[in-house]
């Protein structure tokens, strides 16, 4: 499966930080590789198929053009007139006849097509992408609101006014709907206390803890072109507010417990060992950690996947200080995905923290979010009803999605329904039904059958509304907490909905339930929903493994979720095992099969092929961020990237990691890899070349130590004549070790796991 371009041929990182020497390696890759022969005899292809190709193709025609399109990209599938040529597309290597999906979006915005012979180019076709008139852009977004809504709100709202105050609400929080005039505008952004809204949404906006005023600003694109305050009046109320409704019509408790946390999970017992092959251990790991290394080859290869697994599992979870700031949490957790001797647990975080997500976009401060990081530890190889239980009393996630201090119903509130839709949409079952294999449940007239409705949302967020956050050391319990972070959030059954609910499939909560037993309630519902297991096995498997799993893959993994063996469900662990063991994970992959690496992975299994030496991560994590992937802050609650989405110009495909493989992206992830390869990033991460300088005078065995070192044998005969070739051409021994590690790093071979 070769999904990307490679960018050692297409696309030239001509960035000031790089030194003389990229520039002239990938020059002299240009006249190897790109110079037209001008002695081919006859024409080499018998086809070019390509969507509105003009003119139509004729073998003798050589330069044709497409419409250029947003997606950069185009499938084309070329024929060879001989069976013994080799053809070259976009500069993948591609088999005649098989399309191939080709970016474009280049300084030259063409696409090549090239036929060798024994090496020596022999036929040329250019496809040049044009661009097409521009759409219409949208008028101007409106600076002005044209509805403003807040209890007591003074003056009377006016689009020409910007600056009102409401009462200091008791509990801190006031309920803000805002509108604007053209809500179906493209560009326009909407944020209510510094957090996204939509025209006409109600967002609980907090005025406690230091947050004197409330703003409501519009931007166009991200240009602000509008803004209003609300400002509080008044004290806060110090003492325990009562319930504001004296005579419910169900009783309400006068108090309850707070929850206590989930037990550890036991650890599995060691199984017997079953060696594997060196070649089957090295594609384990590239799956069930951060990249292989010398060292847990040899361990995988000795004692097989099962008891590696469970040796994993045995160690165990390193400590976090609780002092740490944001940038040195960032720190301690790309450090412990480099070097940590659990990286069976570090994947497996990893991939969690992309279900339930959690960021530091709105938990800015390190304390916010320690304790969610040990959290996801805790419970790697748990359960995943206990996992849910955790997370929902979580304070970080109450903060990220607005669960902490959700209230019941006023005349003039609602419950936040925030946690309550993406606990169903993106944490257990979704927004469709599924079968046992993933596959979408069609109505009668073929169409997806919706998980839940709107009122199924109101109904769980009434469900969970009254939790606040812990009460800090030496604080008084308060109807609504200030935020603190440590420990698991506390009942307040004044502010909980005690009035009946209807739930999924018709299930009923009964009036008068203390909030564990409604959180319970809803939990179990949506544990024991049918799409649960298909749901999270497939997320898994997507992160772990390859982004287009089969139906039979799917099950197998849902199925161990629905029973371990053991008749328990939900039990990571064996859905684990599931995902590492399946055959369609250690058998010959596919040509659909893996997954293109995402940064990180990317960087860190590199890293740590290489034996690099991580010092303090703060002083390179704006690249992660750069990249649309810096520790710890997913940009969305769908996480970094929508696990959703199509391979680029191929919907029949997933290849959600693409989303942040952008041409431009890719040539900043190639620019990241070059500074650390030359030294530019210091002690920080830093890579020792003696073993490469040692060989850098023969480029045959430099290129076979990077083949061991980086790609673990695994390297194509193609790229390592790249690589003898580009070395060949350089001088220095520094130029030529560089030179010959950047082909490899950048190389689709390396960039996608297989």
């Amino acid at each position: 499966m070769n999904t990307t371009a490679n960018p050692v041929f297409t696309s030239y990182p001509y960035h000031n930080r790089l030194s003389g020497l990229l520039i002239s390696v990938l020059l002299i890759l240009a006249v190897l590789l790109s110079c037209p022969t001008a002695f081919a005899a006859e024409n080499k292809l018998a086809g070019l198929s390509v969507a509105n190709l003009s003119p139509a193709f004729d073998p003798a025609v050589k330069q044709y053009t497409i419409p250029k399109t947003a997606t950069c990209s185009a499938p084309v599938t070329a024929t060879l007139t001989d069976a013994g040529l080799k053809l070259y597309i976009a500069s993948n290597e591609t088999a005649s006849g098989t399309p191939r999906n080709a970016w474009y979006c280049n300084d030259s915005s063409k696409i090549d097509i090239v036929v060798y012979q024994n090496w020596t180019e022999v036929d040329r076709y250019t496809i040049t992408a044009v661009q097409q008139a521009s759409p219409p852009q949208p008028p101007p977004v409106s600076g002005k609101l044209s509805g403003l809504t807040a209890a007591g709100l003074s003056p009377a709202f006016d689009p020409d006014i910007t600056d009102y105050t409401v009462p200091q609400p008791a509990n801190c929080s006031v309920p803000v709907s805002a509108t604007v005039a053209d809500p179906a505008n493209p560009n326009l952004k909407l944020y209510v206390s510094n957090n996204p809204s939509s025209s006409g949404a109600t967002v609980n906006a907090w005025v406690c803890d230091g947050k004197t005023k409330v703003d409501i600003v519009i931007f166009d694109v991200w240009n602000e072109v509008g803004r209003y305050t609300i400002t509080p009046t008044g004290t806060v109320p110090v003492t325990l507010p009562s319930d504001p409704d004296p005579t419910p019509t169900t009783p309400t408790p006068v108090s309850e417990a707070n929850p206590l946390p989930e037990p550890d999970p036991a650890p599995p017992s060691l199984p017997a060992q079953a060696p594997i092959s060196q070649a089957d251990a090295i594609r384990f790991l590239e799956q069930a950690s951060f990249g292989p290394t010398t060292g847990s080859i040899a361990a995988v290869e000795a004692v097989g996947r099962d008891y590696w697994m469970a040796e994993q599992a045995n160690l165990p979870i390193a400590a976090i200080d609780d002092n740490l700031d944001i940038n040195q949490l960032y720190g301690r957790v790309f450090k412990d995905m480099h070097n940590a001797p659990d990286q069976l647990r570090q994947r497996m975080v990893f991939a969690l923290s992309q279900i339930l997500v959690v960021s530091s976009n709105k938990n800015i401060y390190g304390d916010e979010l320690i304790p969610w990081v040990r959290l996801l530890n805790k419970h790697a190889f748990g359960n995943y009803r206990s996992l849910l239980r955790e997370a929902s009393l979580s304070p970080a996630m109450g903060k990220y999605l607005d669960l902490a201090n959700s209230m019941k119903a006023t005349a003039s509130t609602s419950p936040n329904e925030n946690y309550a839709r993406e606990l169903m949409q993106l944490f257990t079952i979704g927004l469709n039904q599924l079968n046992q294999d993933g596959s979408l449940k069609l109505d009668a007239e073929g169409q997806p059958i919706p998980t839940y409705d709107q009122n199924t949302l109101r109904e769980v967020a009434r469900a969970l509304t009254g939790w606040t956050y812990p009460t800090k050391p030496g604080q008084t319990p308060s109807s609504n907490n200030q935020e603190y972070f440590t420990g698991l959030m506390e009942p307040r059954p004044q502010n909980h909905d005690t009035g009946a609910k209807t739930l999924l499939n018709g299930a009923t909560v009964l009036a008068g339930q203390t909030l564990s037993q409604d959180l319970d309630a809803v939990l179990d519902n949506l544990f024991q929903h049918p799409n649960l297991p298909p749901f999270i096995a497939t997320r898994l498997i997507r992160s772990l493994v390859t982004s287009n799993p089969s139906p039979a893959y799917i099950q197998h993994v849902a199925d161990a979720f629905v029973n371990n063996g053991l008749g328990v469900r939900g039990d990571l662990w064996a859905v684990l095992k599931a995902v590492l063991t399946d055959a369609e994970a250690t058998g010959v992959p596919a040509a659909e099969h893996g997954h293109l690496k995402d940064p990180l992975l990317h960087i860190i299994g590199m890293g740590r092929a290489l034996g690099a030496t991580v010092g303090d991560p703060s002083l390179f994590m704006y690249l992660f961020r750069n990249l649309g992937q810096q520790v710890l802050s997913p940009t969305t609650v769908f996480s970094f990237y929508s696990p959703m989405a199509a391979l680029p110009a191929n919907p029949g495909l997933y290849g959600p990691e693409f989303q942040i493989y952008s041409p431009g992206l890719a040539i900043e992830r190639a620019n990241f890899i070059y500074q650390i390869l030359s030294g530019q990033l210091g002690s920080s991460f830093s890579i020792d070349m003696t073993p490469f300088n040692a060989v850098a005078d023969d480029s045959v065995a430099l290129a076979e130590q990077v083949n061991q070192r980086l790609m673990q044998g695994r390297m194509s005969d193609d790229l390592r004549q790249t690589i003898v070739t580009a070395t060949n051409a350089t001088q220095g021994t520094g130029n030529r070790v560089l030179g010959a590690l950047y082909l490899a790093a950048i190389s689709s071979e390396y960039s996608v796991q297989r």
